[in-house]
Formats: structure tokens, C-alpha cells, sequence
């Protein structure tokens, strides 16, 4: 059989470049005290990349709390693409907000091609210089066949469908950083080839983003079933299989133990008051 690829693996084949694109202290010490607004004053750790290819992307992890029972991420680095506006001007740089399980297993194989398709598509911008906005998409695809790949192998999950914060305060959405730059911000939310297809056919752009709303939860549940597209009793039990066996596993690494490796400041929001 042959080995599965870790995510990691990618990192490797690549050349970094030492002049990697990042925020100006400022900008950056501005977008933690944004977040820590809306998630908590204090981030619980860092995904701090050692090696960057193109652009330095960081993810802040927001523990789980009783008014927001899920783990909430959010890039770092994705909106200080320069990318040329295009002839009406419209569309600013992005940050991206997901959200998983309270009791995610950070040290899991899901969690690390999660986490790793996050840091690919907060990539994307700076590679193709092109705005991301809501209601885009983004996929990976199998050299073979041109169909999109897994956002994590045994999910029917493909794409990131990128959403209004709909959890949040109406201010999330726009930020000013002291540089002068806008940044907009989204959710990324994974989704299956059947729910993009009826995305692209529907008439109201927005009919989709409703479909989640009512019938998909918030925390990203990567072996939930397709909204669209019914499954067969063996796809149904493979799945609720599957369920029972992750709930019924302990975390080795839950987010209240996953070690921080950025050492920056903590409380931006406080000292900035």
C-alpha cells in the first residue's frame, strides 16, 4: 500500500523564500487586538510558521467558552497580500475565521490537514494576486483526474466556501490597520462538490449560505453528510461510525495544552486603551 502523504510533506518540496511577505509590527499588533475584541482579550496559542513559502501566515487559536462553546481560528498574514485592485476598485485583502469542535484533537491527522488546507488557501492570494470574497471557493485538484481532492482524506468535504460571520458582531467584518491597508474577513467553511454544484445553479447567490445556516452546524464536523445529495445506508453507516468512534476518543492534544511558539504580546487590547 502505498504511504499517505502528510501535509507537511508539502513544505519540503518547496522553495521558502527568506523575504517572505508579512505585516508591519503595527498592522500586526492591530489585527490580535481585532480579534481579541471578538474572541477573548487573550489568544490561548499560536500556529507560528517556521518555514514560509511566499507569505508568513500564522493561526490564532481562541479557546472554547460558554458563550462560544467552540474552538474558534483565525489566520494572520493572508490580508497583507499586495494585490493590484481591479478596474472598479472594489474588494480589500482577507483574514479568515473557521471554527471546530471544543474537544478537536490538535495532534490528530485531521487536525493537521485541516490546518494545513488553511494555510494554503490564506496562500492563495499572494500566488495567483487575486482578491478572495465571499462567496468564492477553493479546492485543490488531483493532477490525474482535475476533480478536486479531500480537504482531509475519507471526507466528502472539497472545497472551502468562504461565508459572512454570521456569529458575530456586524463590526468584525472590516478592519483599518495603521498602515492605511483594509482587511475584510470571512468564514471558512468546508463543503462537498454536490453543495458547490447547487451553489453555481442557483439563482440567488446567497441560497447555499442560507442551506448551511439552517441545516449545518457551526464547528466544522469533517465527516458530517452532504446537505444536497442523499447518502446511502452504507455511506450512513460508515459515517455514524465513524462519529461514534471520534466521540467516544479522548483528545491527546485538546486546544487548552496546544504550545504556543509566538512569543509577541498577548494583551494588544488592553494596552491600547
Amino acid at each position: 500500500m502505498e504511504k499517505q502523504q502528510s501535509p507537511h510533506d508539502e513544505l519540503h518540496v518547496k522553495a521558502y523564500s527568506d523575504g517572505a511577505v508579512r505585516y508591519p509590527d503595527a498592522d500586526r499588533h492591530a489585527l490580535e487586538a481585532h480579534y481579541g475584541k471578538f474572541f477573548g482579550e487573550s489568544y490561548s496559542s499560536v500556529r507560528h510558521e517556521k518555514i514560509s513559502v511566499e507569505v508568513h501566515v500564522d493561526i490564532y487559536t481562541y479557546g472554547a467558552s460558554a458563550s462560544r462553546p467552540y474552538v474558534t481560528l483565525a489566520t494572520s498574514g493572508m490580508g497583507a497580500a499586495n494585490i493590484p485592485r481591479d478596474d472598479t476598485g472594489s474588494g480589500h485583502p482577507t483574514e479568515l475565521i473557521t471554527y471546530v469542535p471544543h474537544d478537536w484533537d490538535f495532534s490528530s491527522t485531521e487536525a493537521i490537514w485541516l490546518t494545513r488546507r488553511l494555510i494554503e488557501v490564506a496562500r492563495y492570494p499572494h500566488q495567483a494576486q487575486t482578491i478572495v470574497a465571499k462567496h468564492h471557493t477553493w479546492c485543490t485538484f488531483d493532477e490525474h483526474t482535475n476533480v478536486a481532492d479531500a480537504l482531509v482524506p475519507g471526507s466528502l468535504l472539497t472545497h472551502w466556501y468562504f461565508r459572512s460571520l454570521i456569529h458575530e458582531k456586524p463590526e468584525i467584518d472590516h478592519l483599518i490597520l495603521p498602515s492605511g491597508r483594509h482587511v475584510n474577513f470571512m468564514w471558512a467553511y468546508p463543503i462537498t462538490r454536490q453543495e458547490l454544484y447547487f451553489a453555481t445553479q442557483s439563482d440567488e447567490p446567497y441560497e447555499l449560505e442560507v442551506q448551511l445556516a439552517a441545516h449545518a452546524e457551526t464547528p466544522i464536523d469533517i465527516h458530517r453528510k452532504c446537505l444536497i445529495s442523499p447518502e446511502n445506508r452504507e455511506e450512513r453507516r460508515a459515517r455514524i461510525r465513524t462519529q461514534k468512534k471520534m466521540a467516544r476518543t479522548v483528545p491527546v492534544v485538546p486546544w487548552m495544552t496546544v504550545p504556543c511558539d509566538y512569543h509577541g504580546p498577548n494583551k494588544v487590547a488592553s494596552k491600547e486603551q
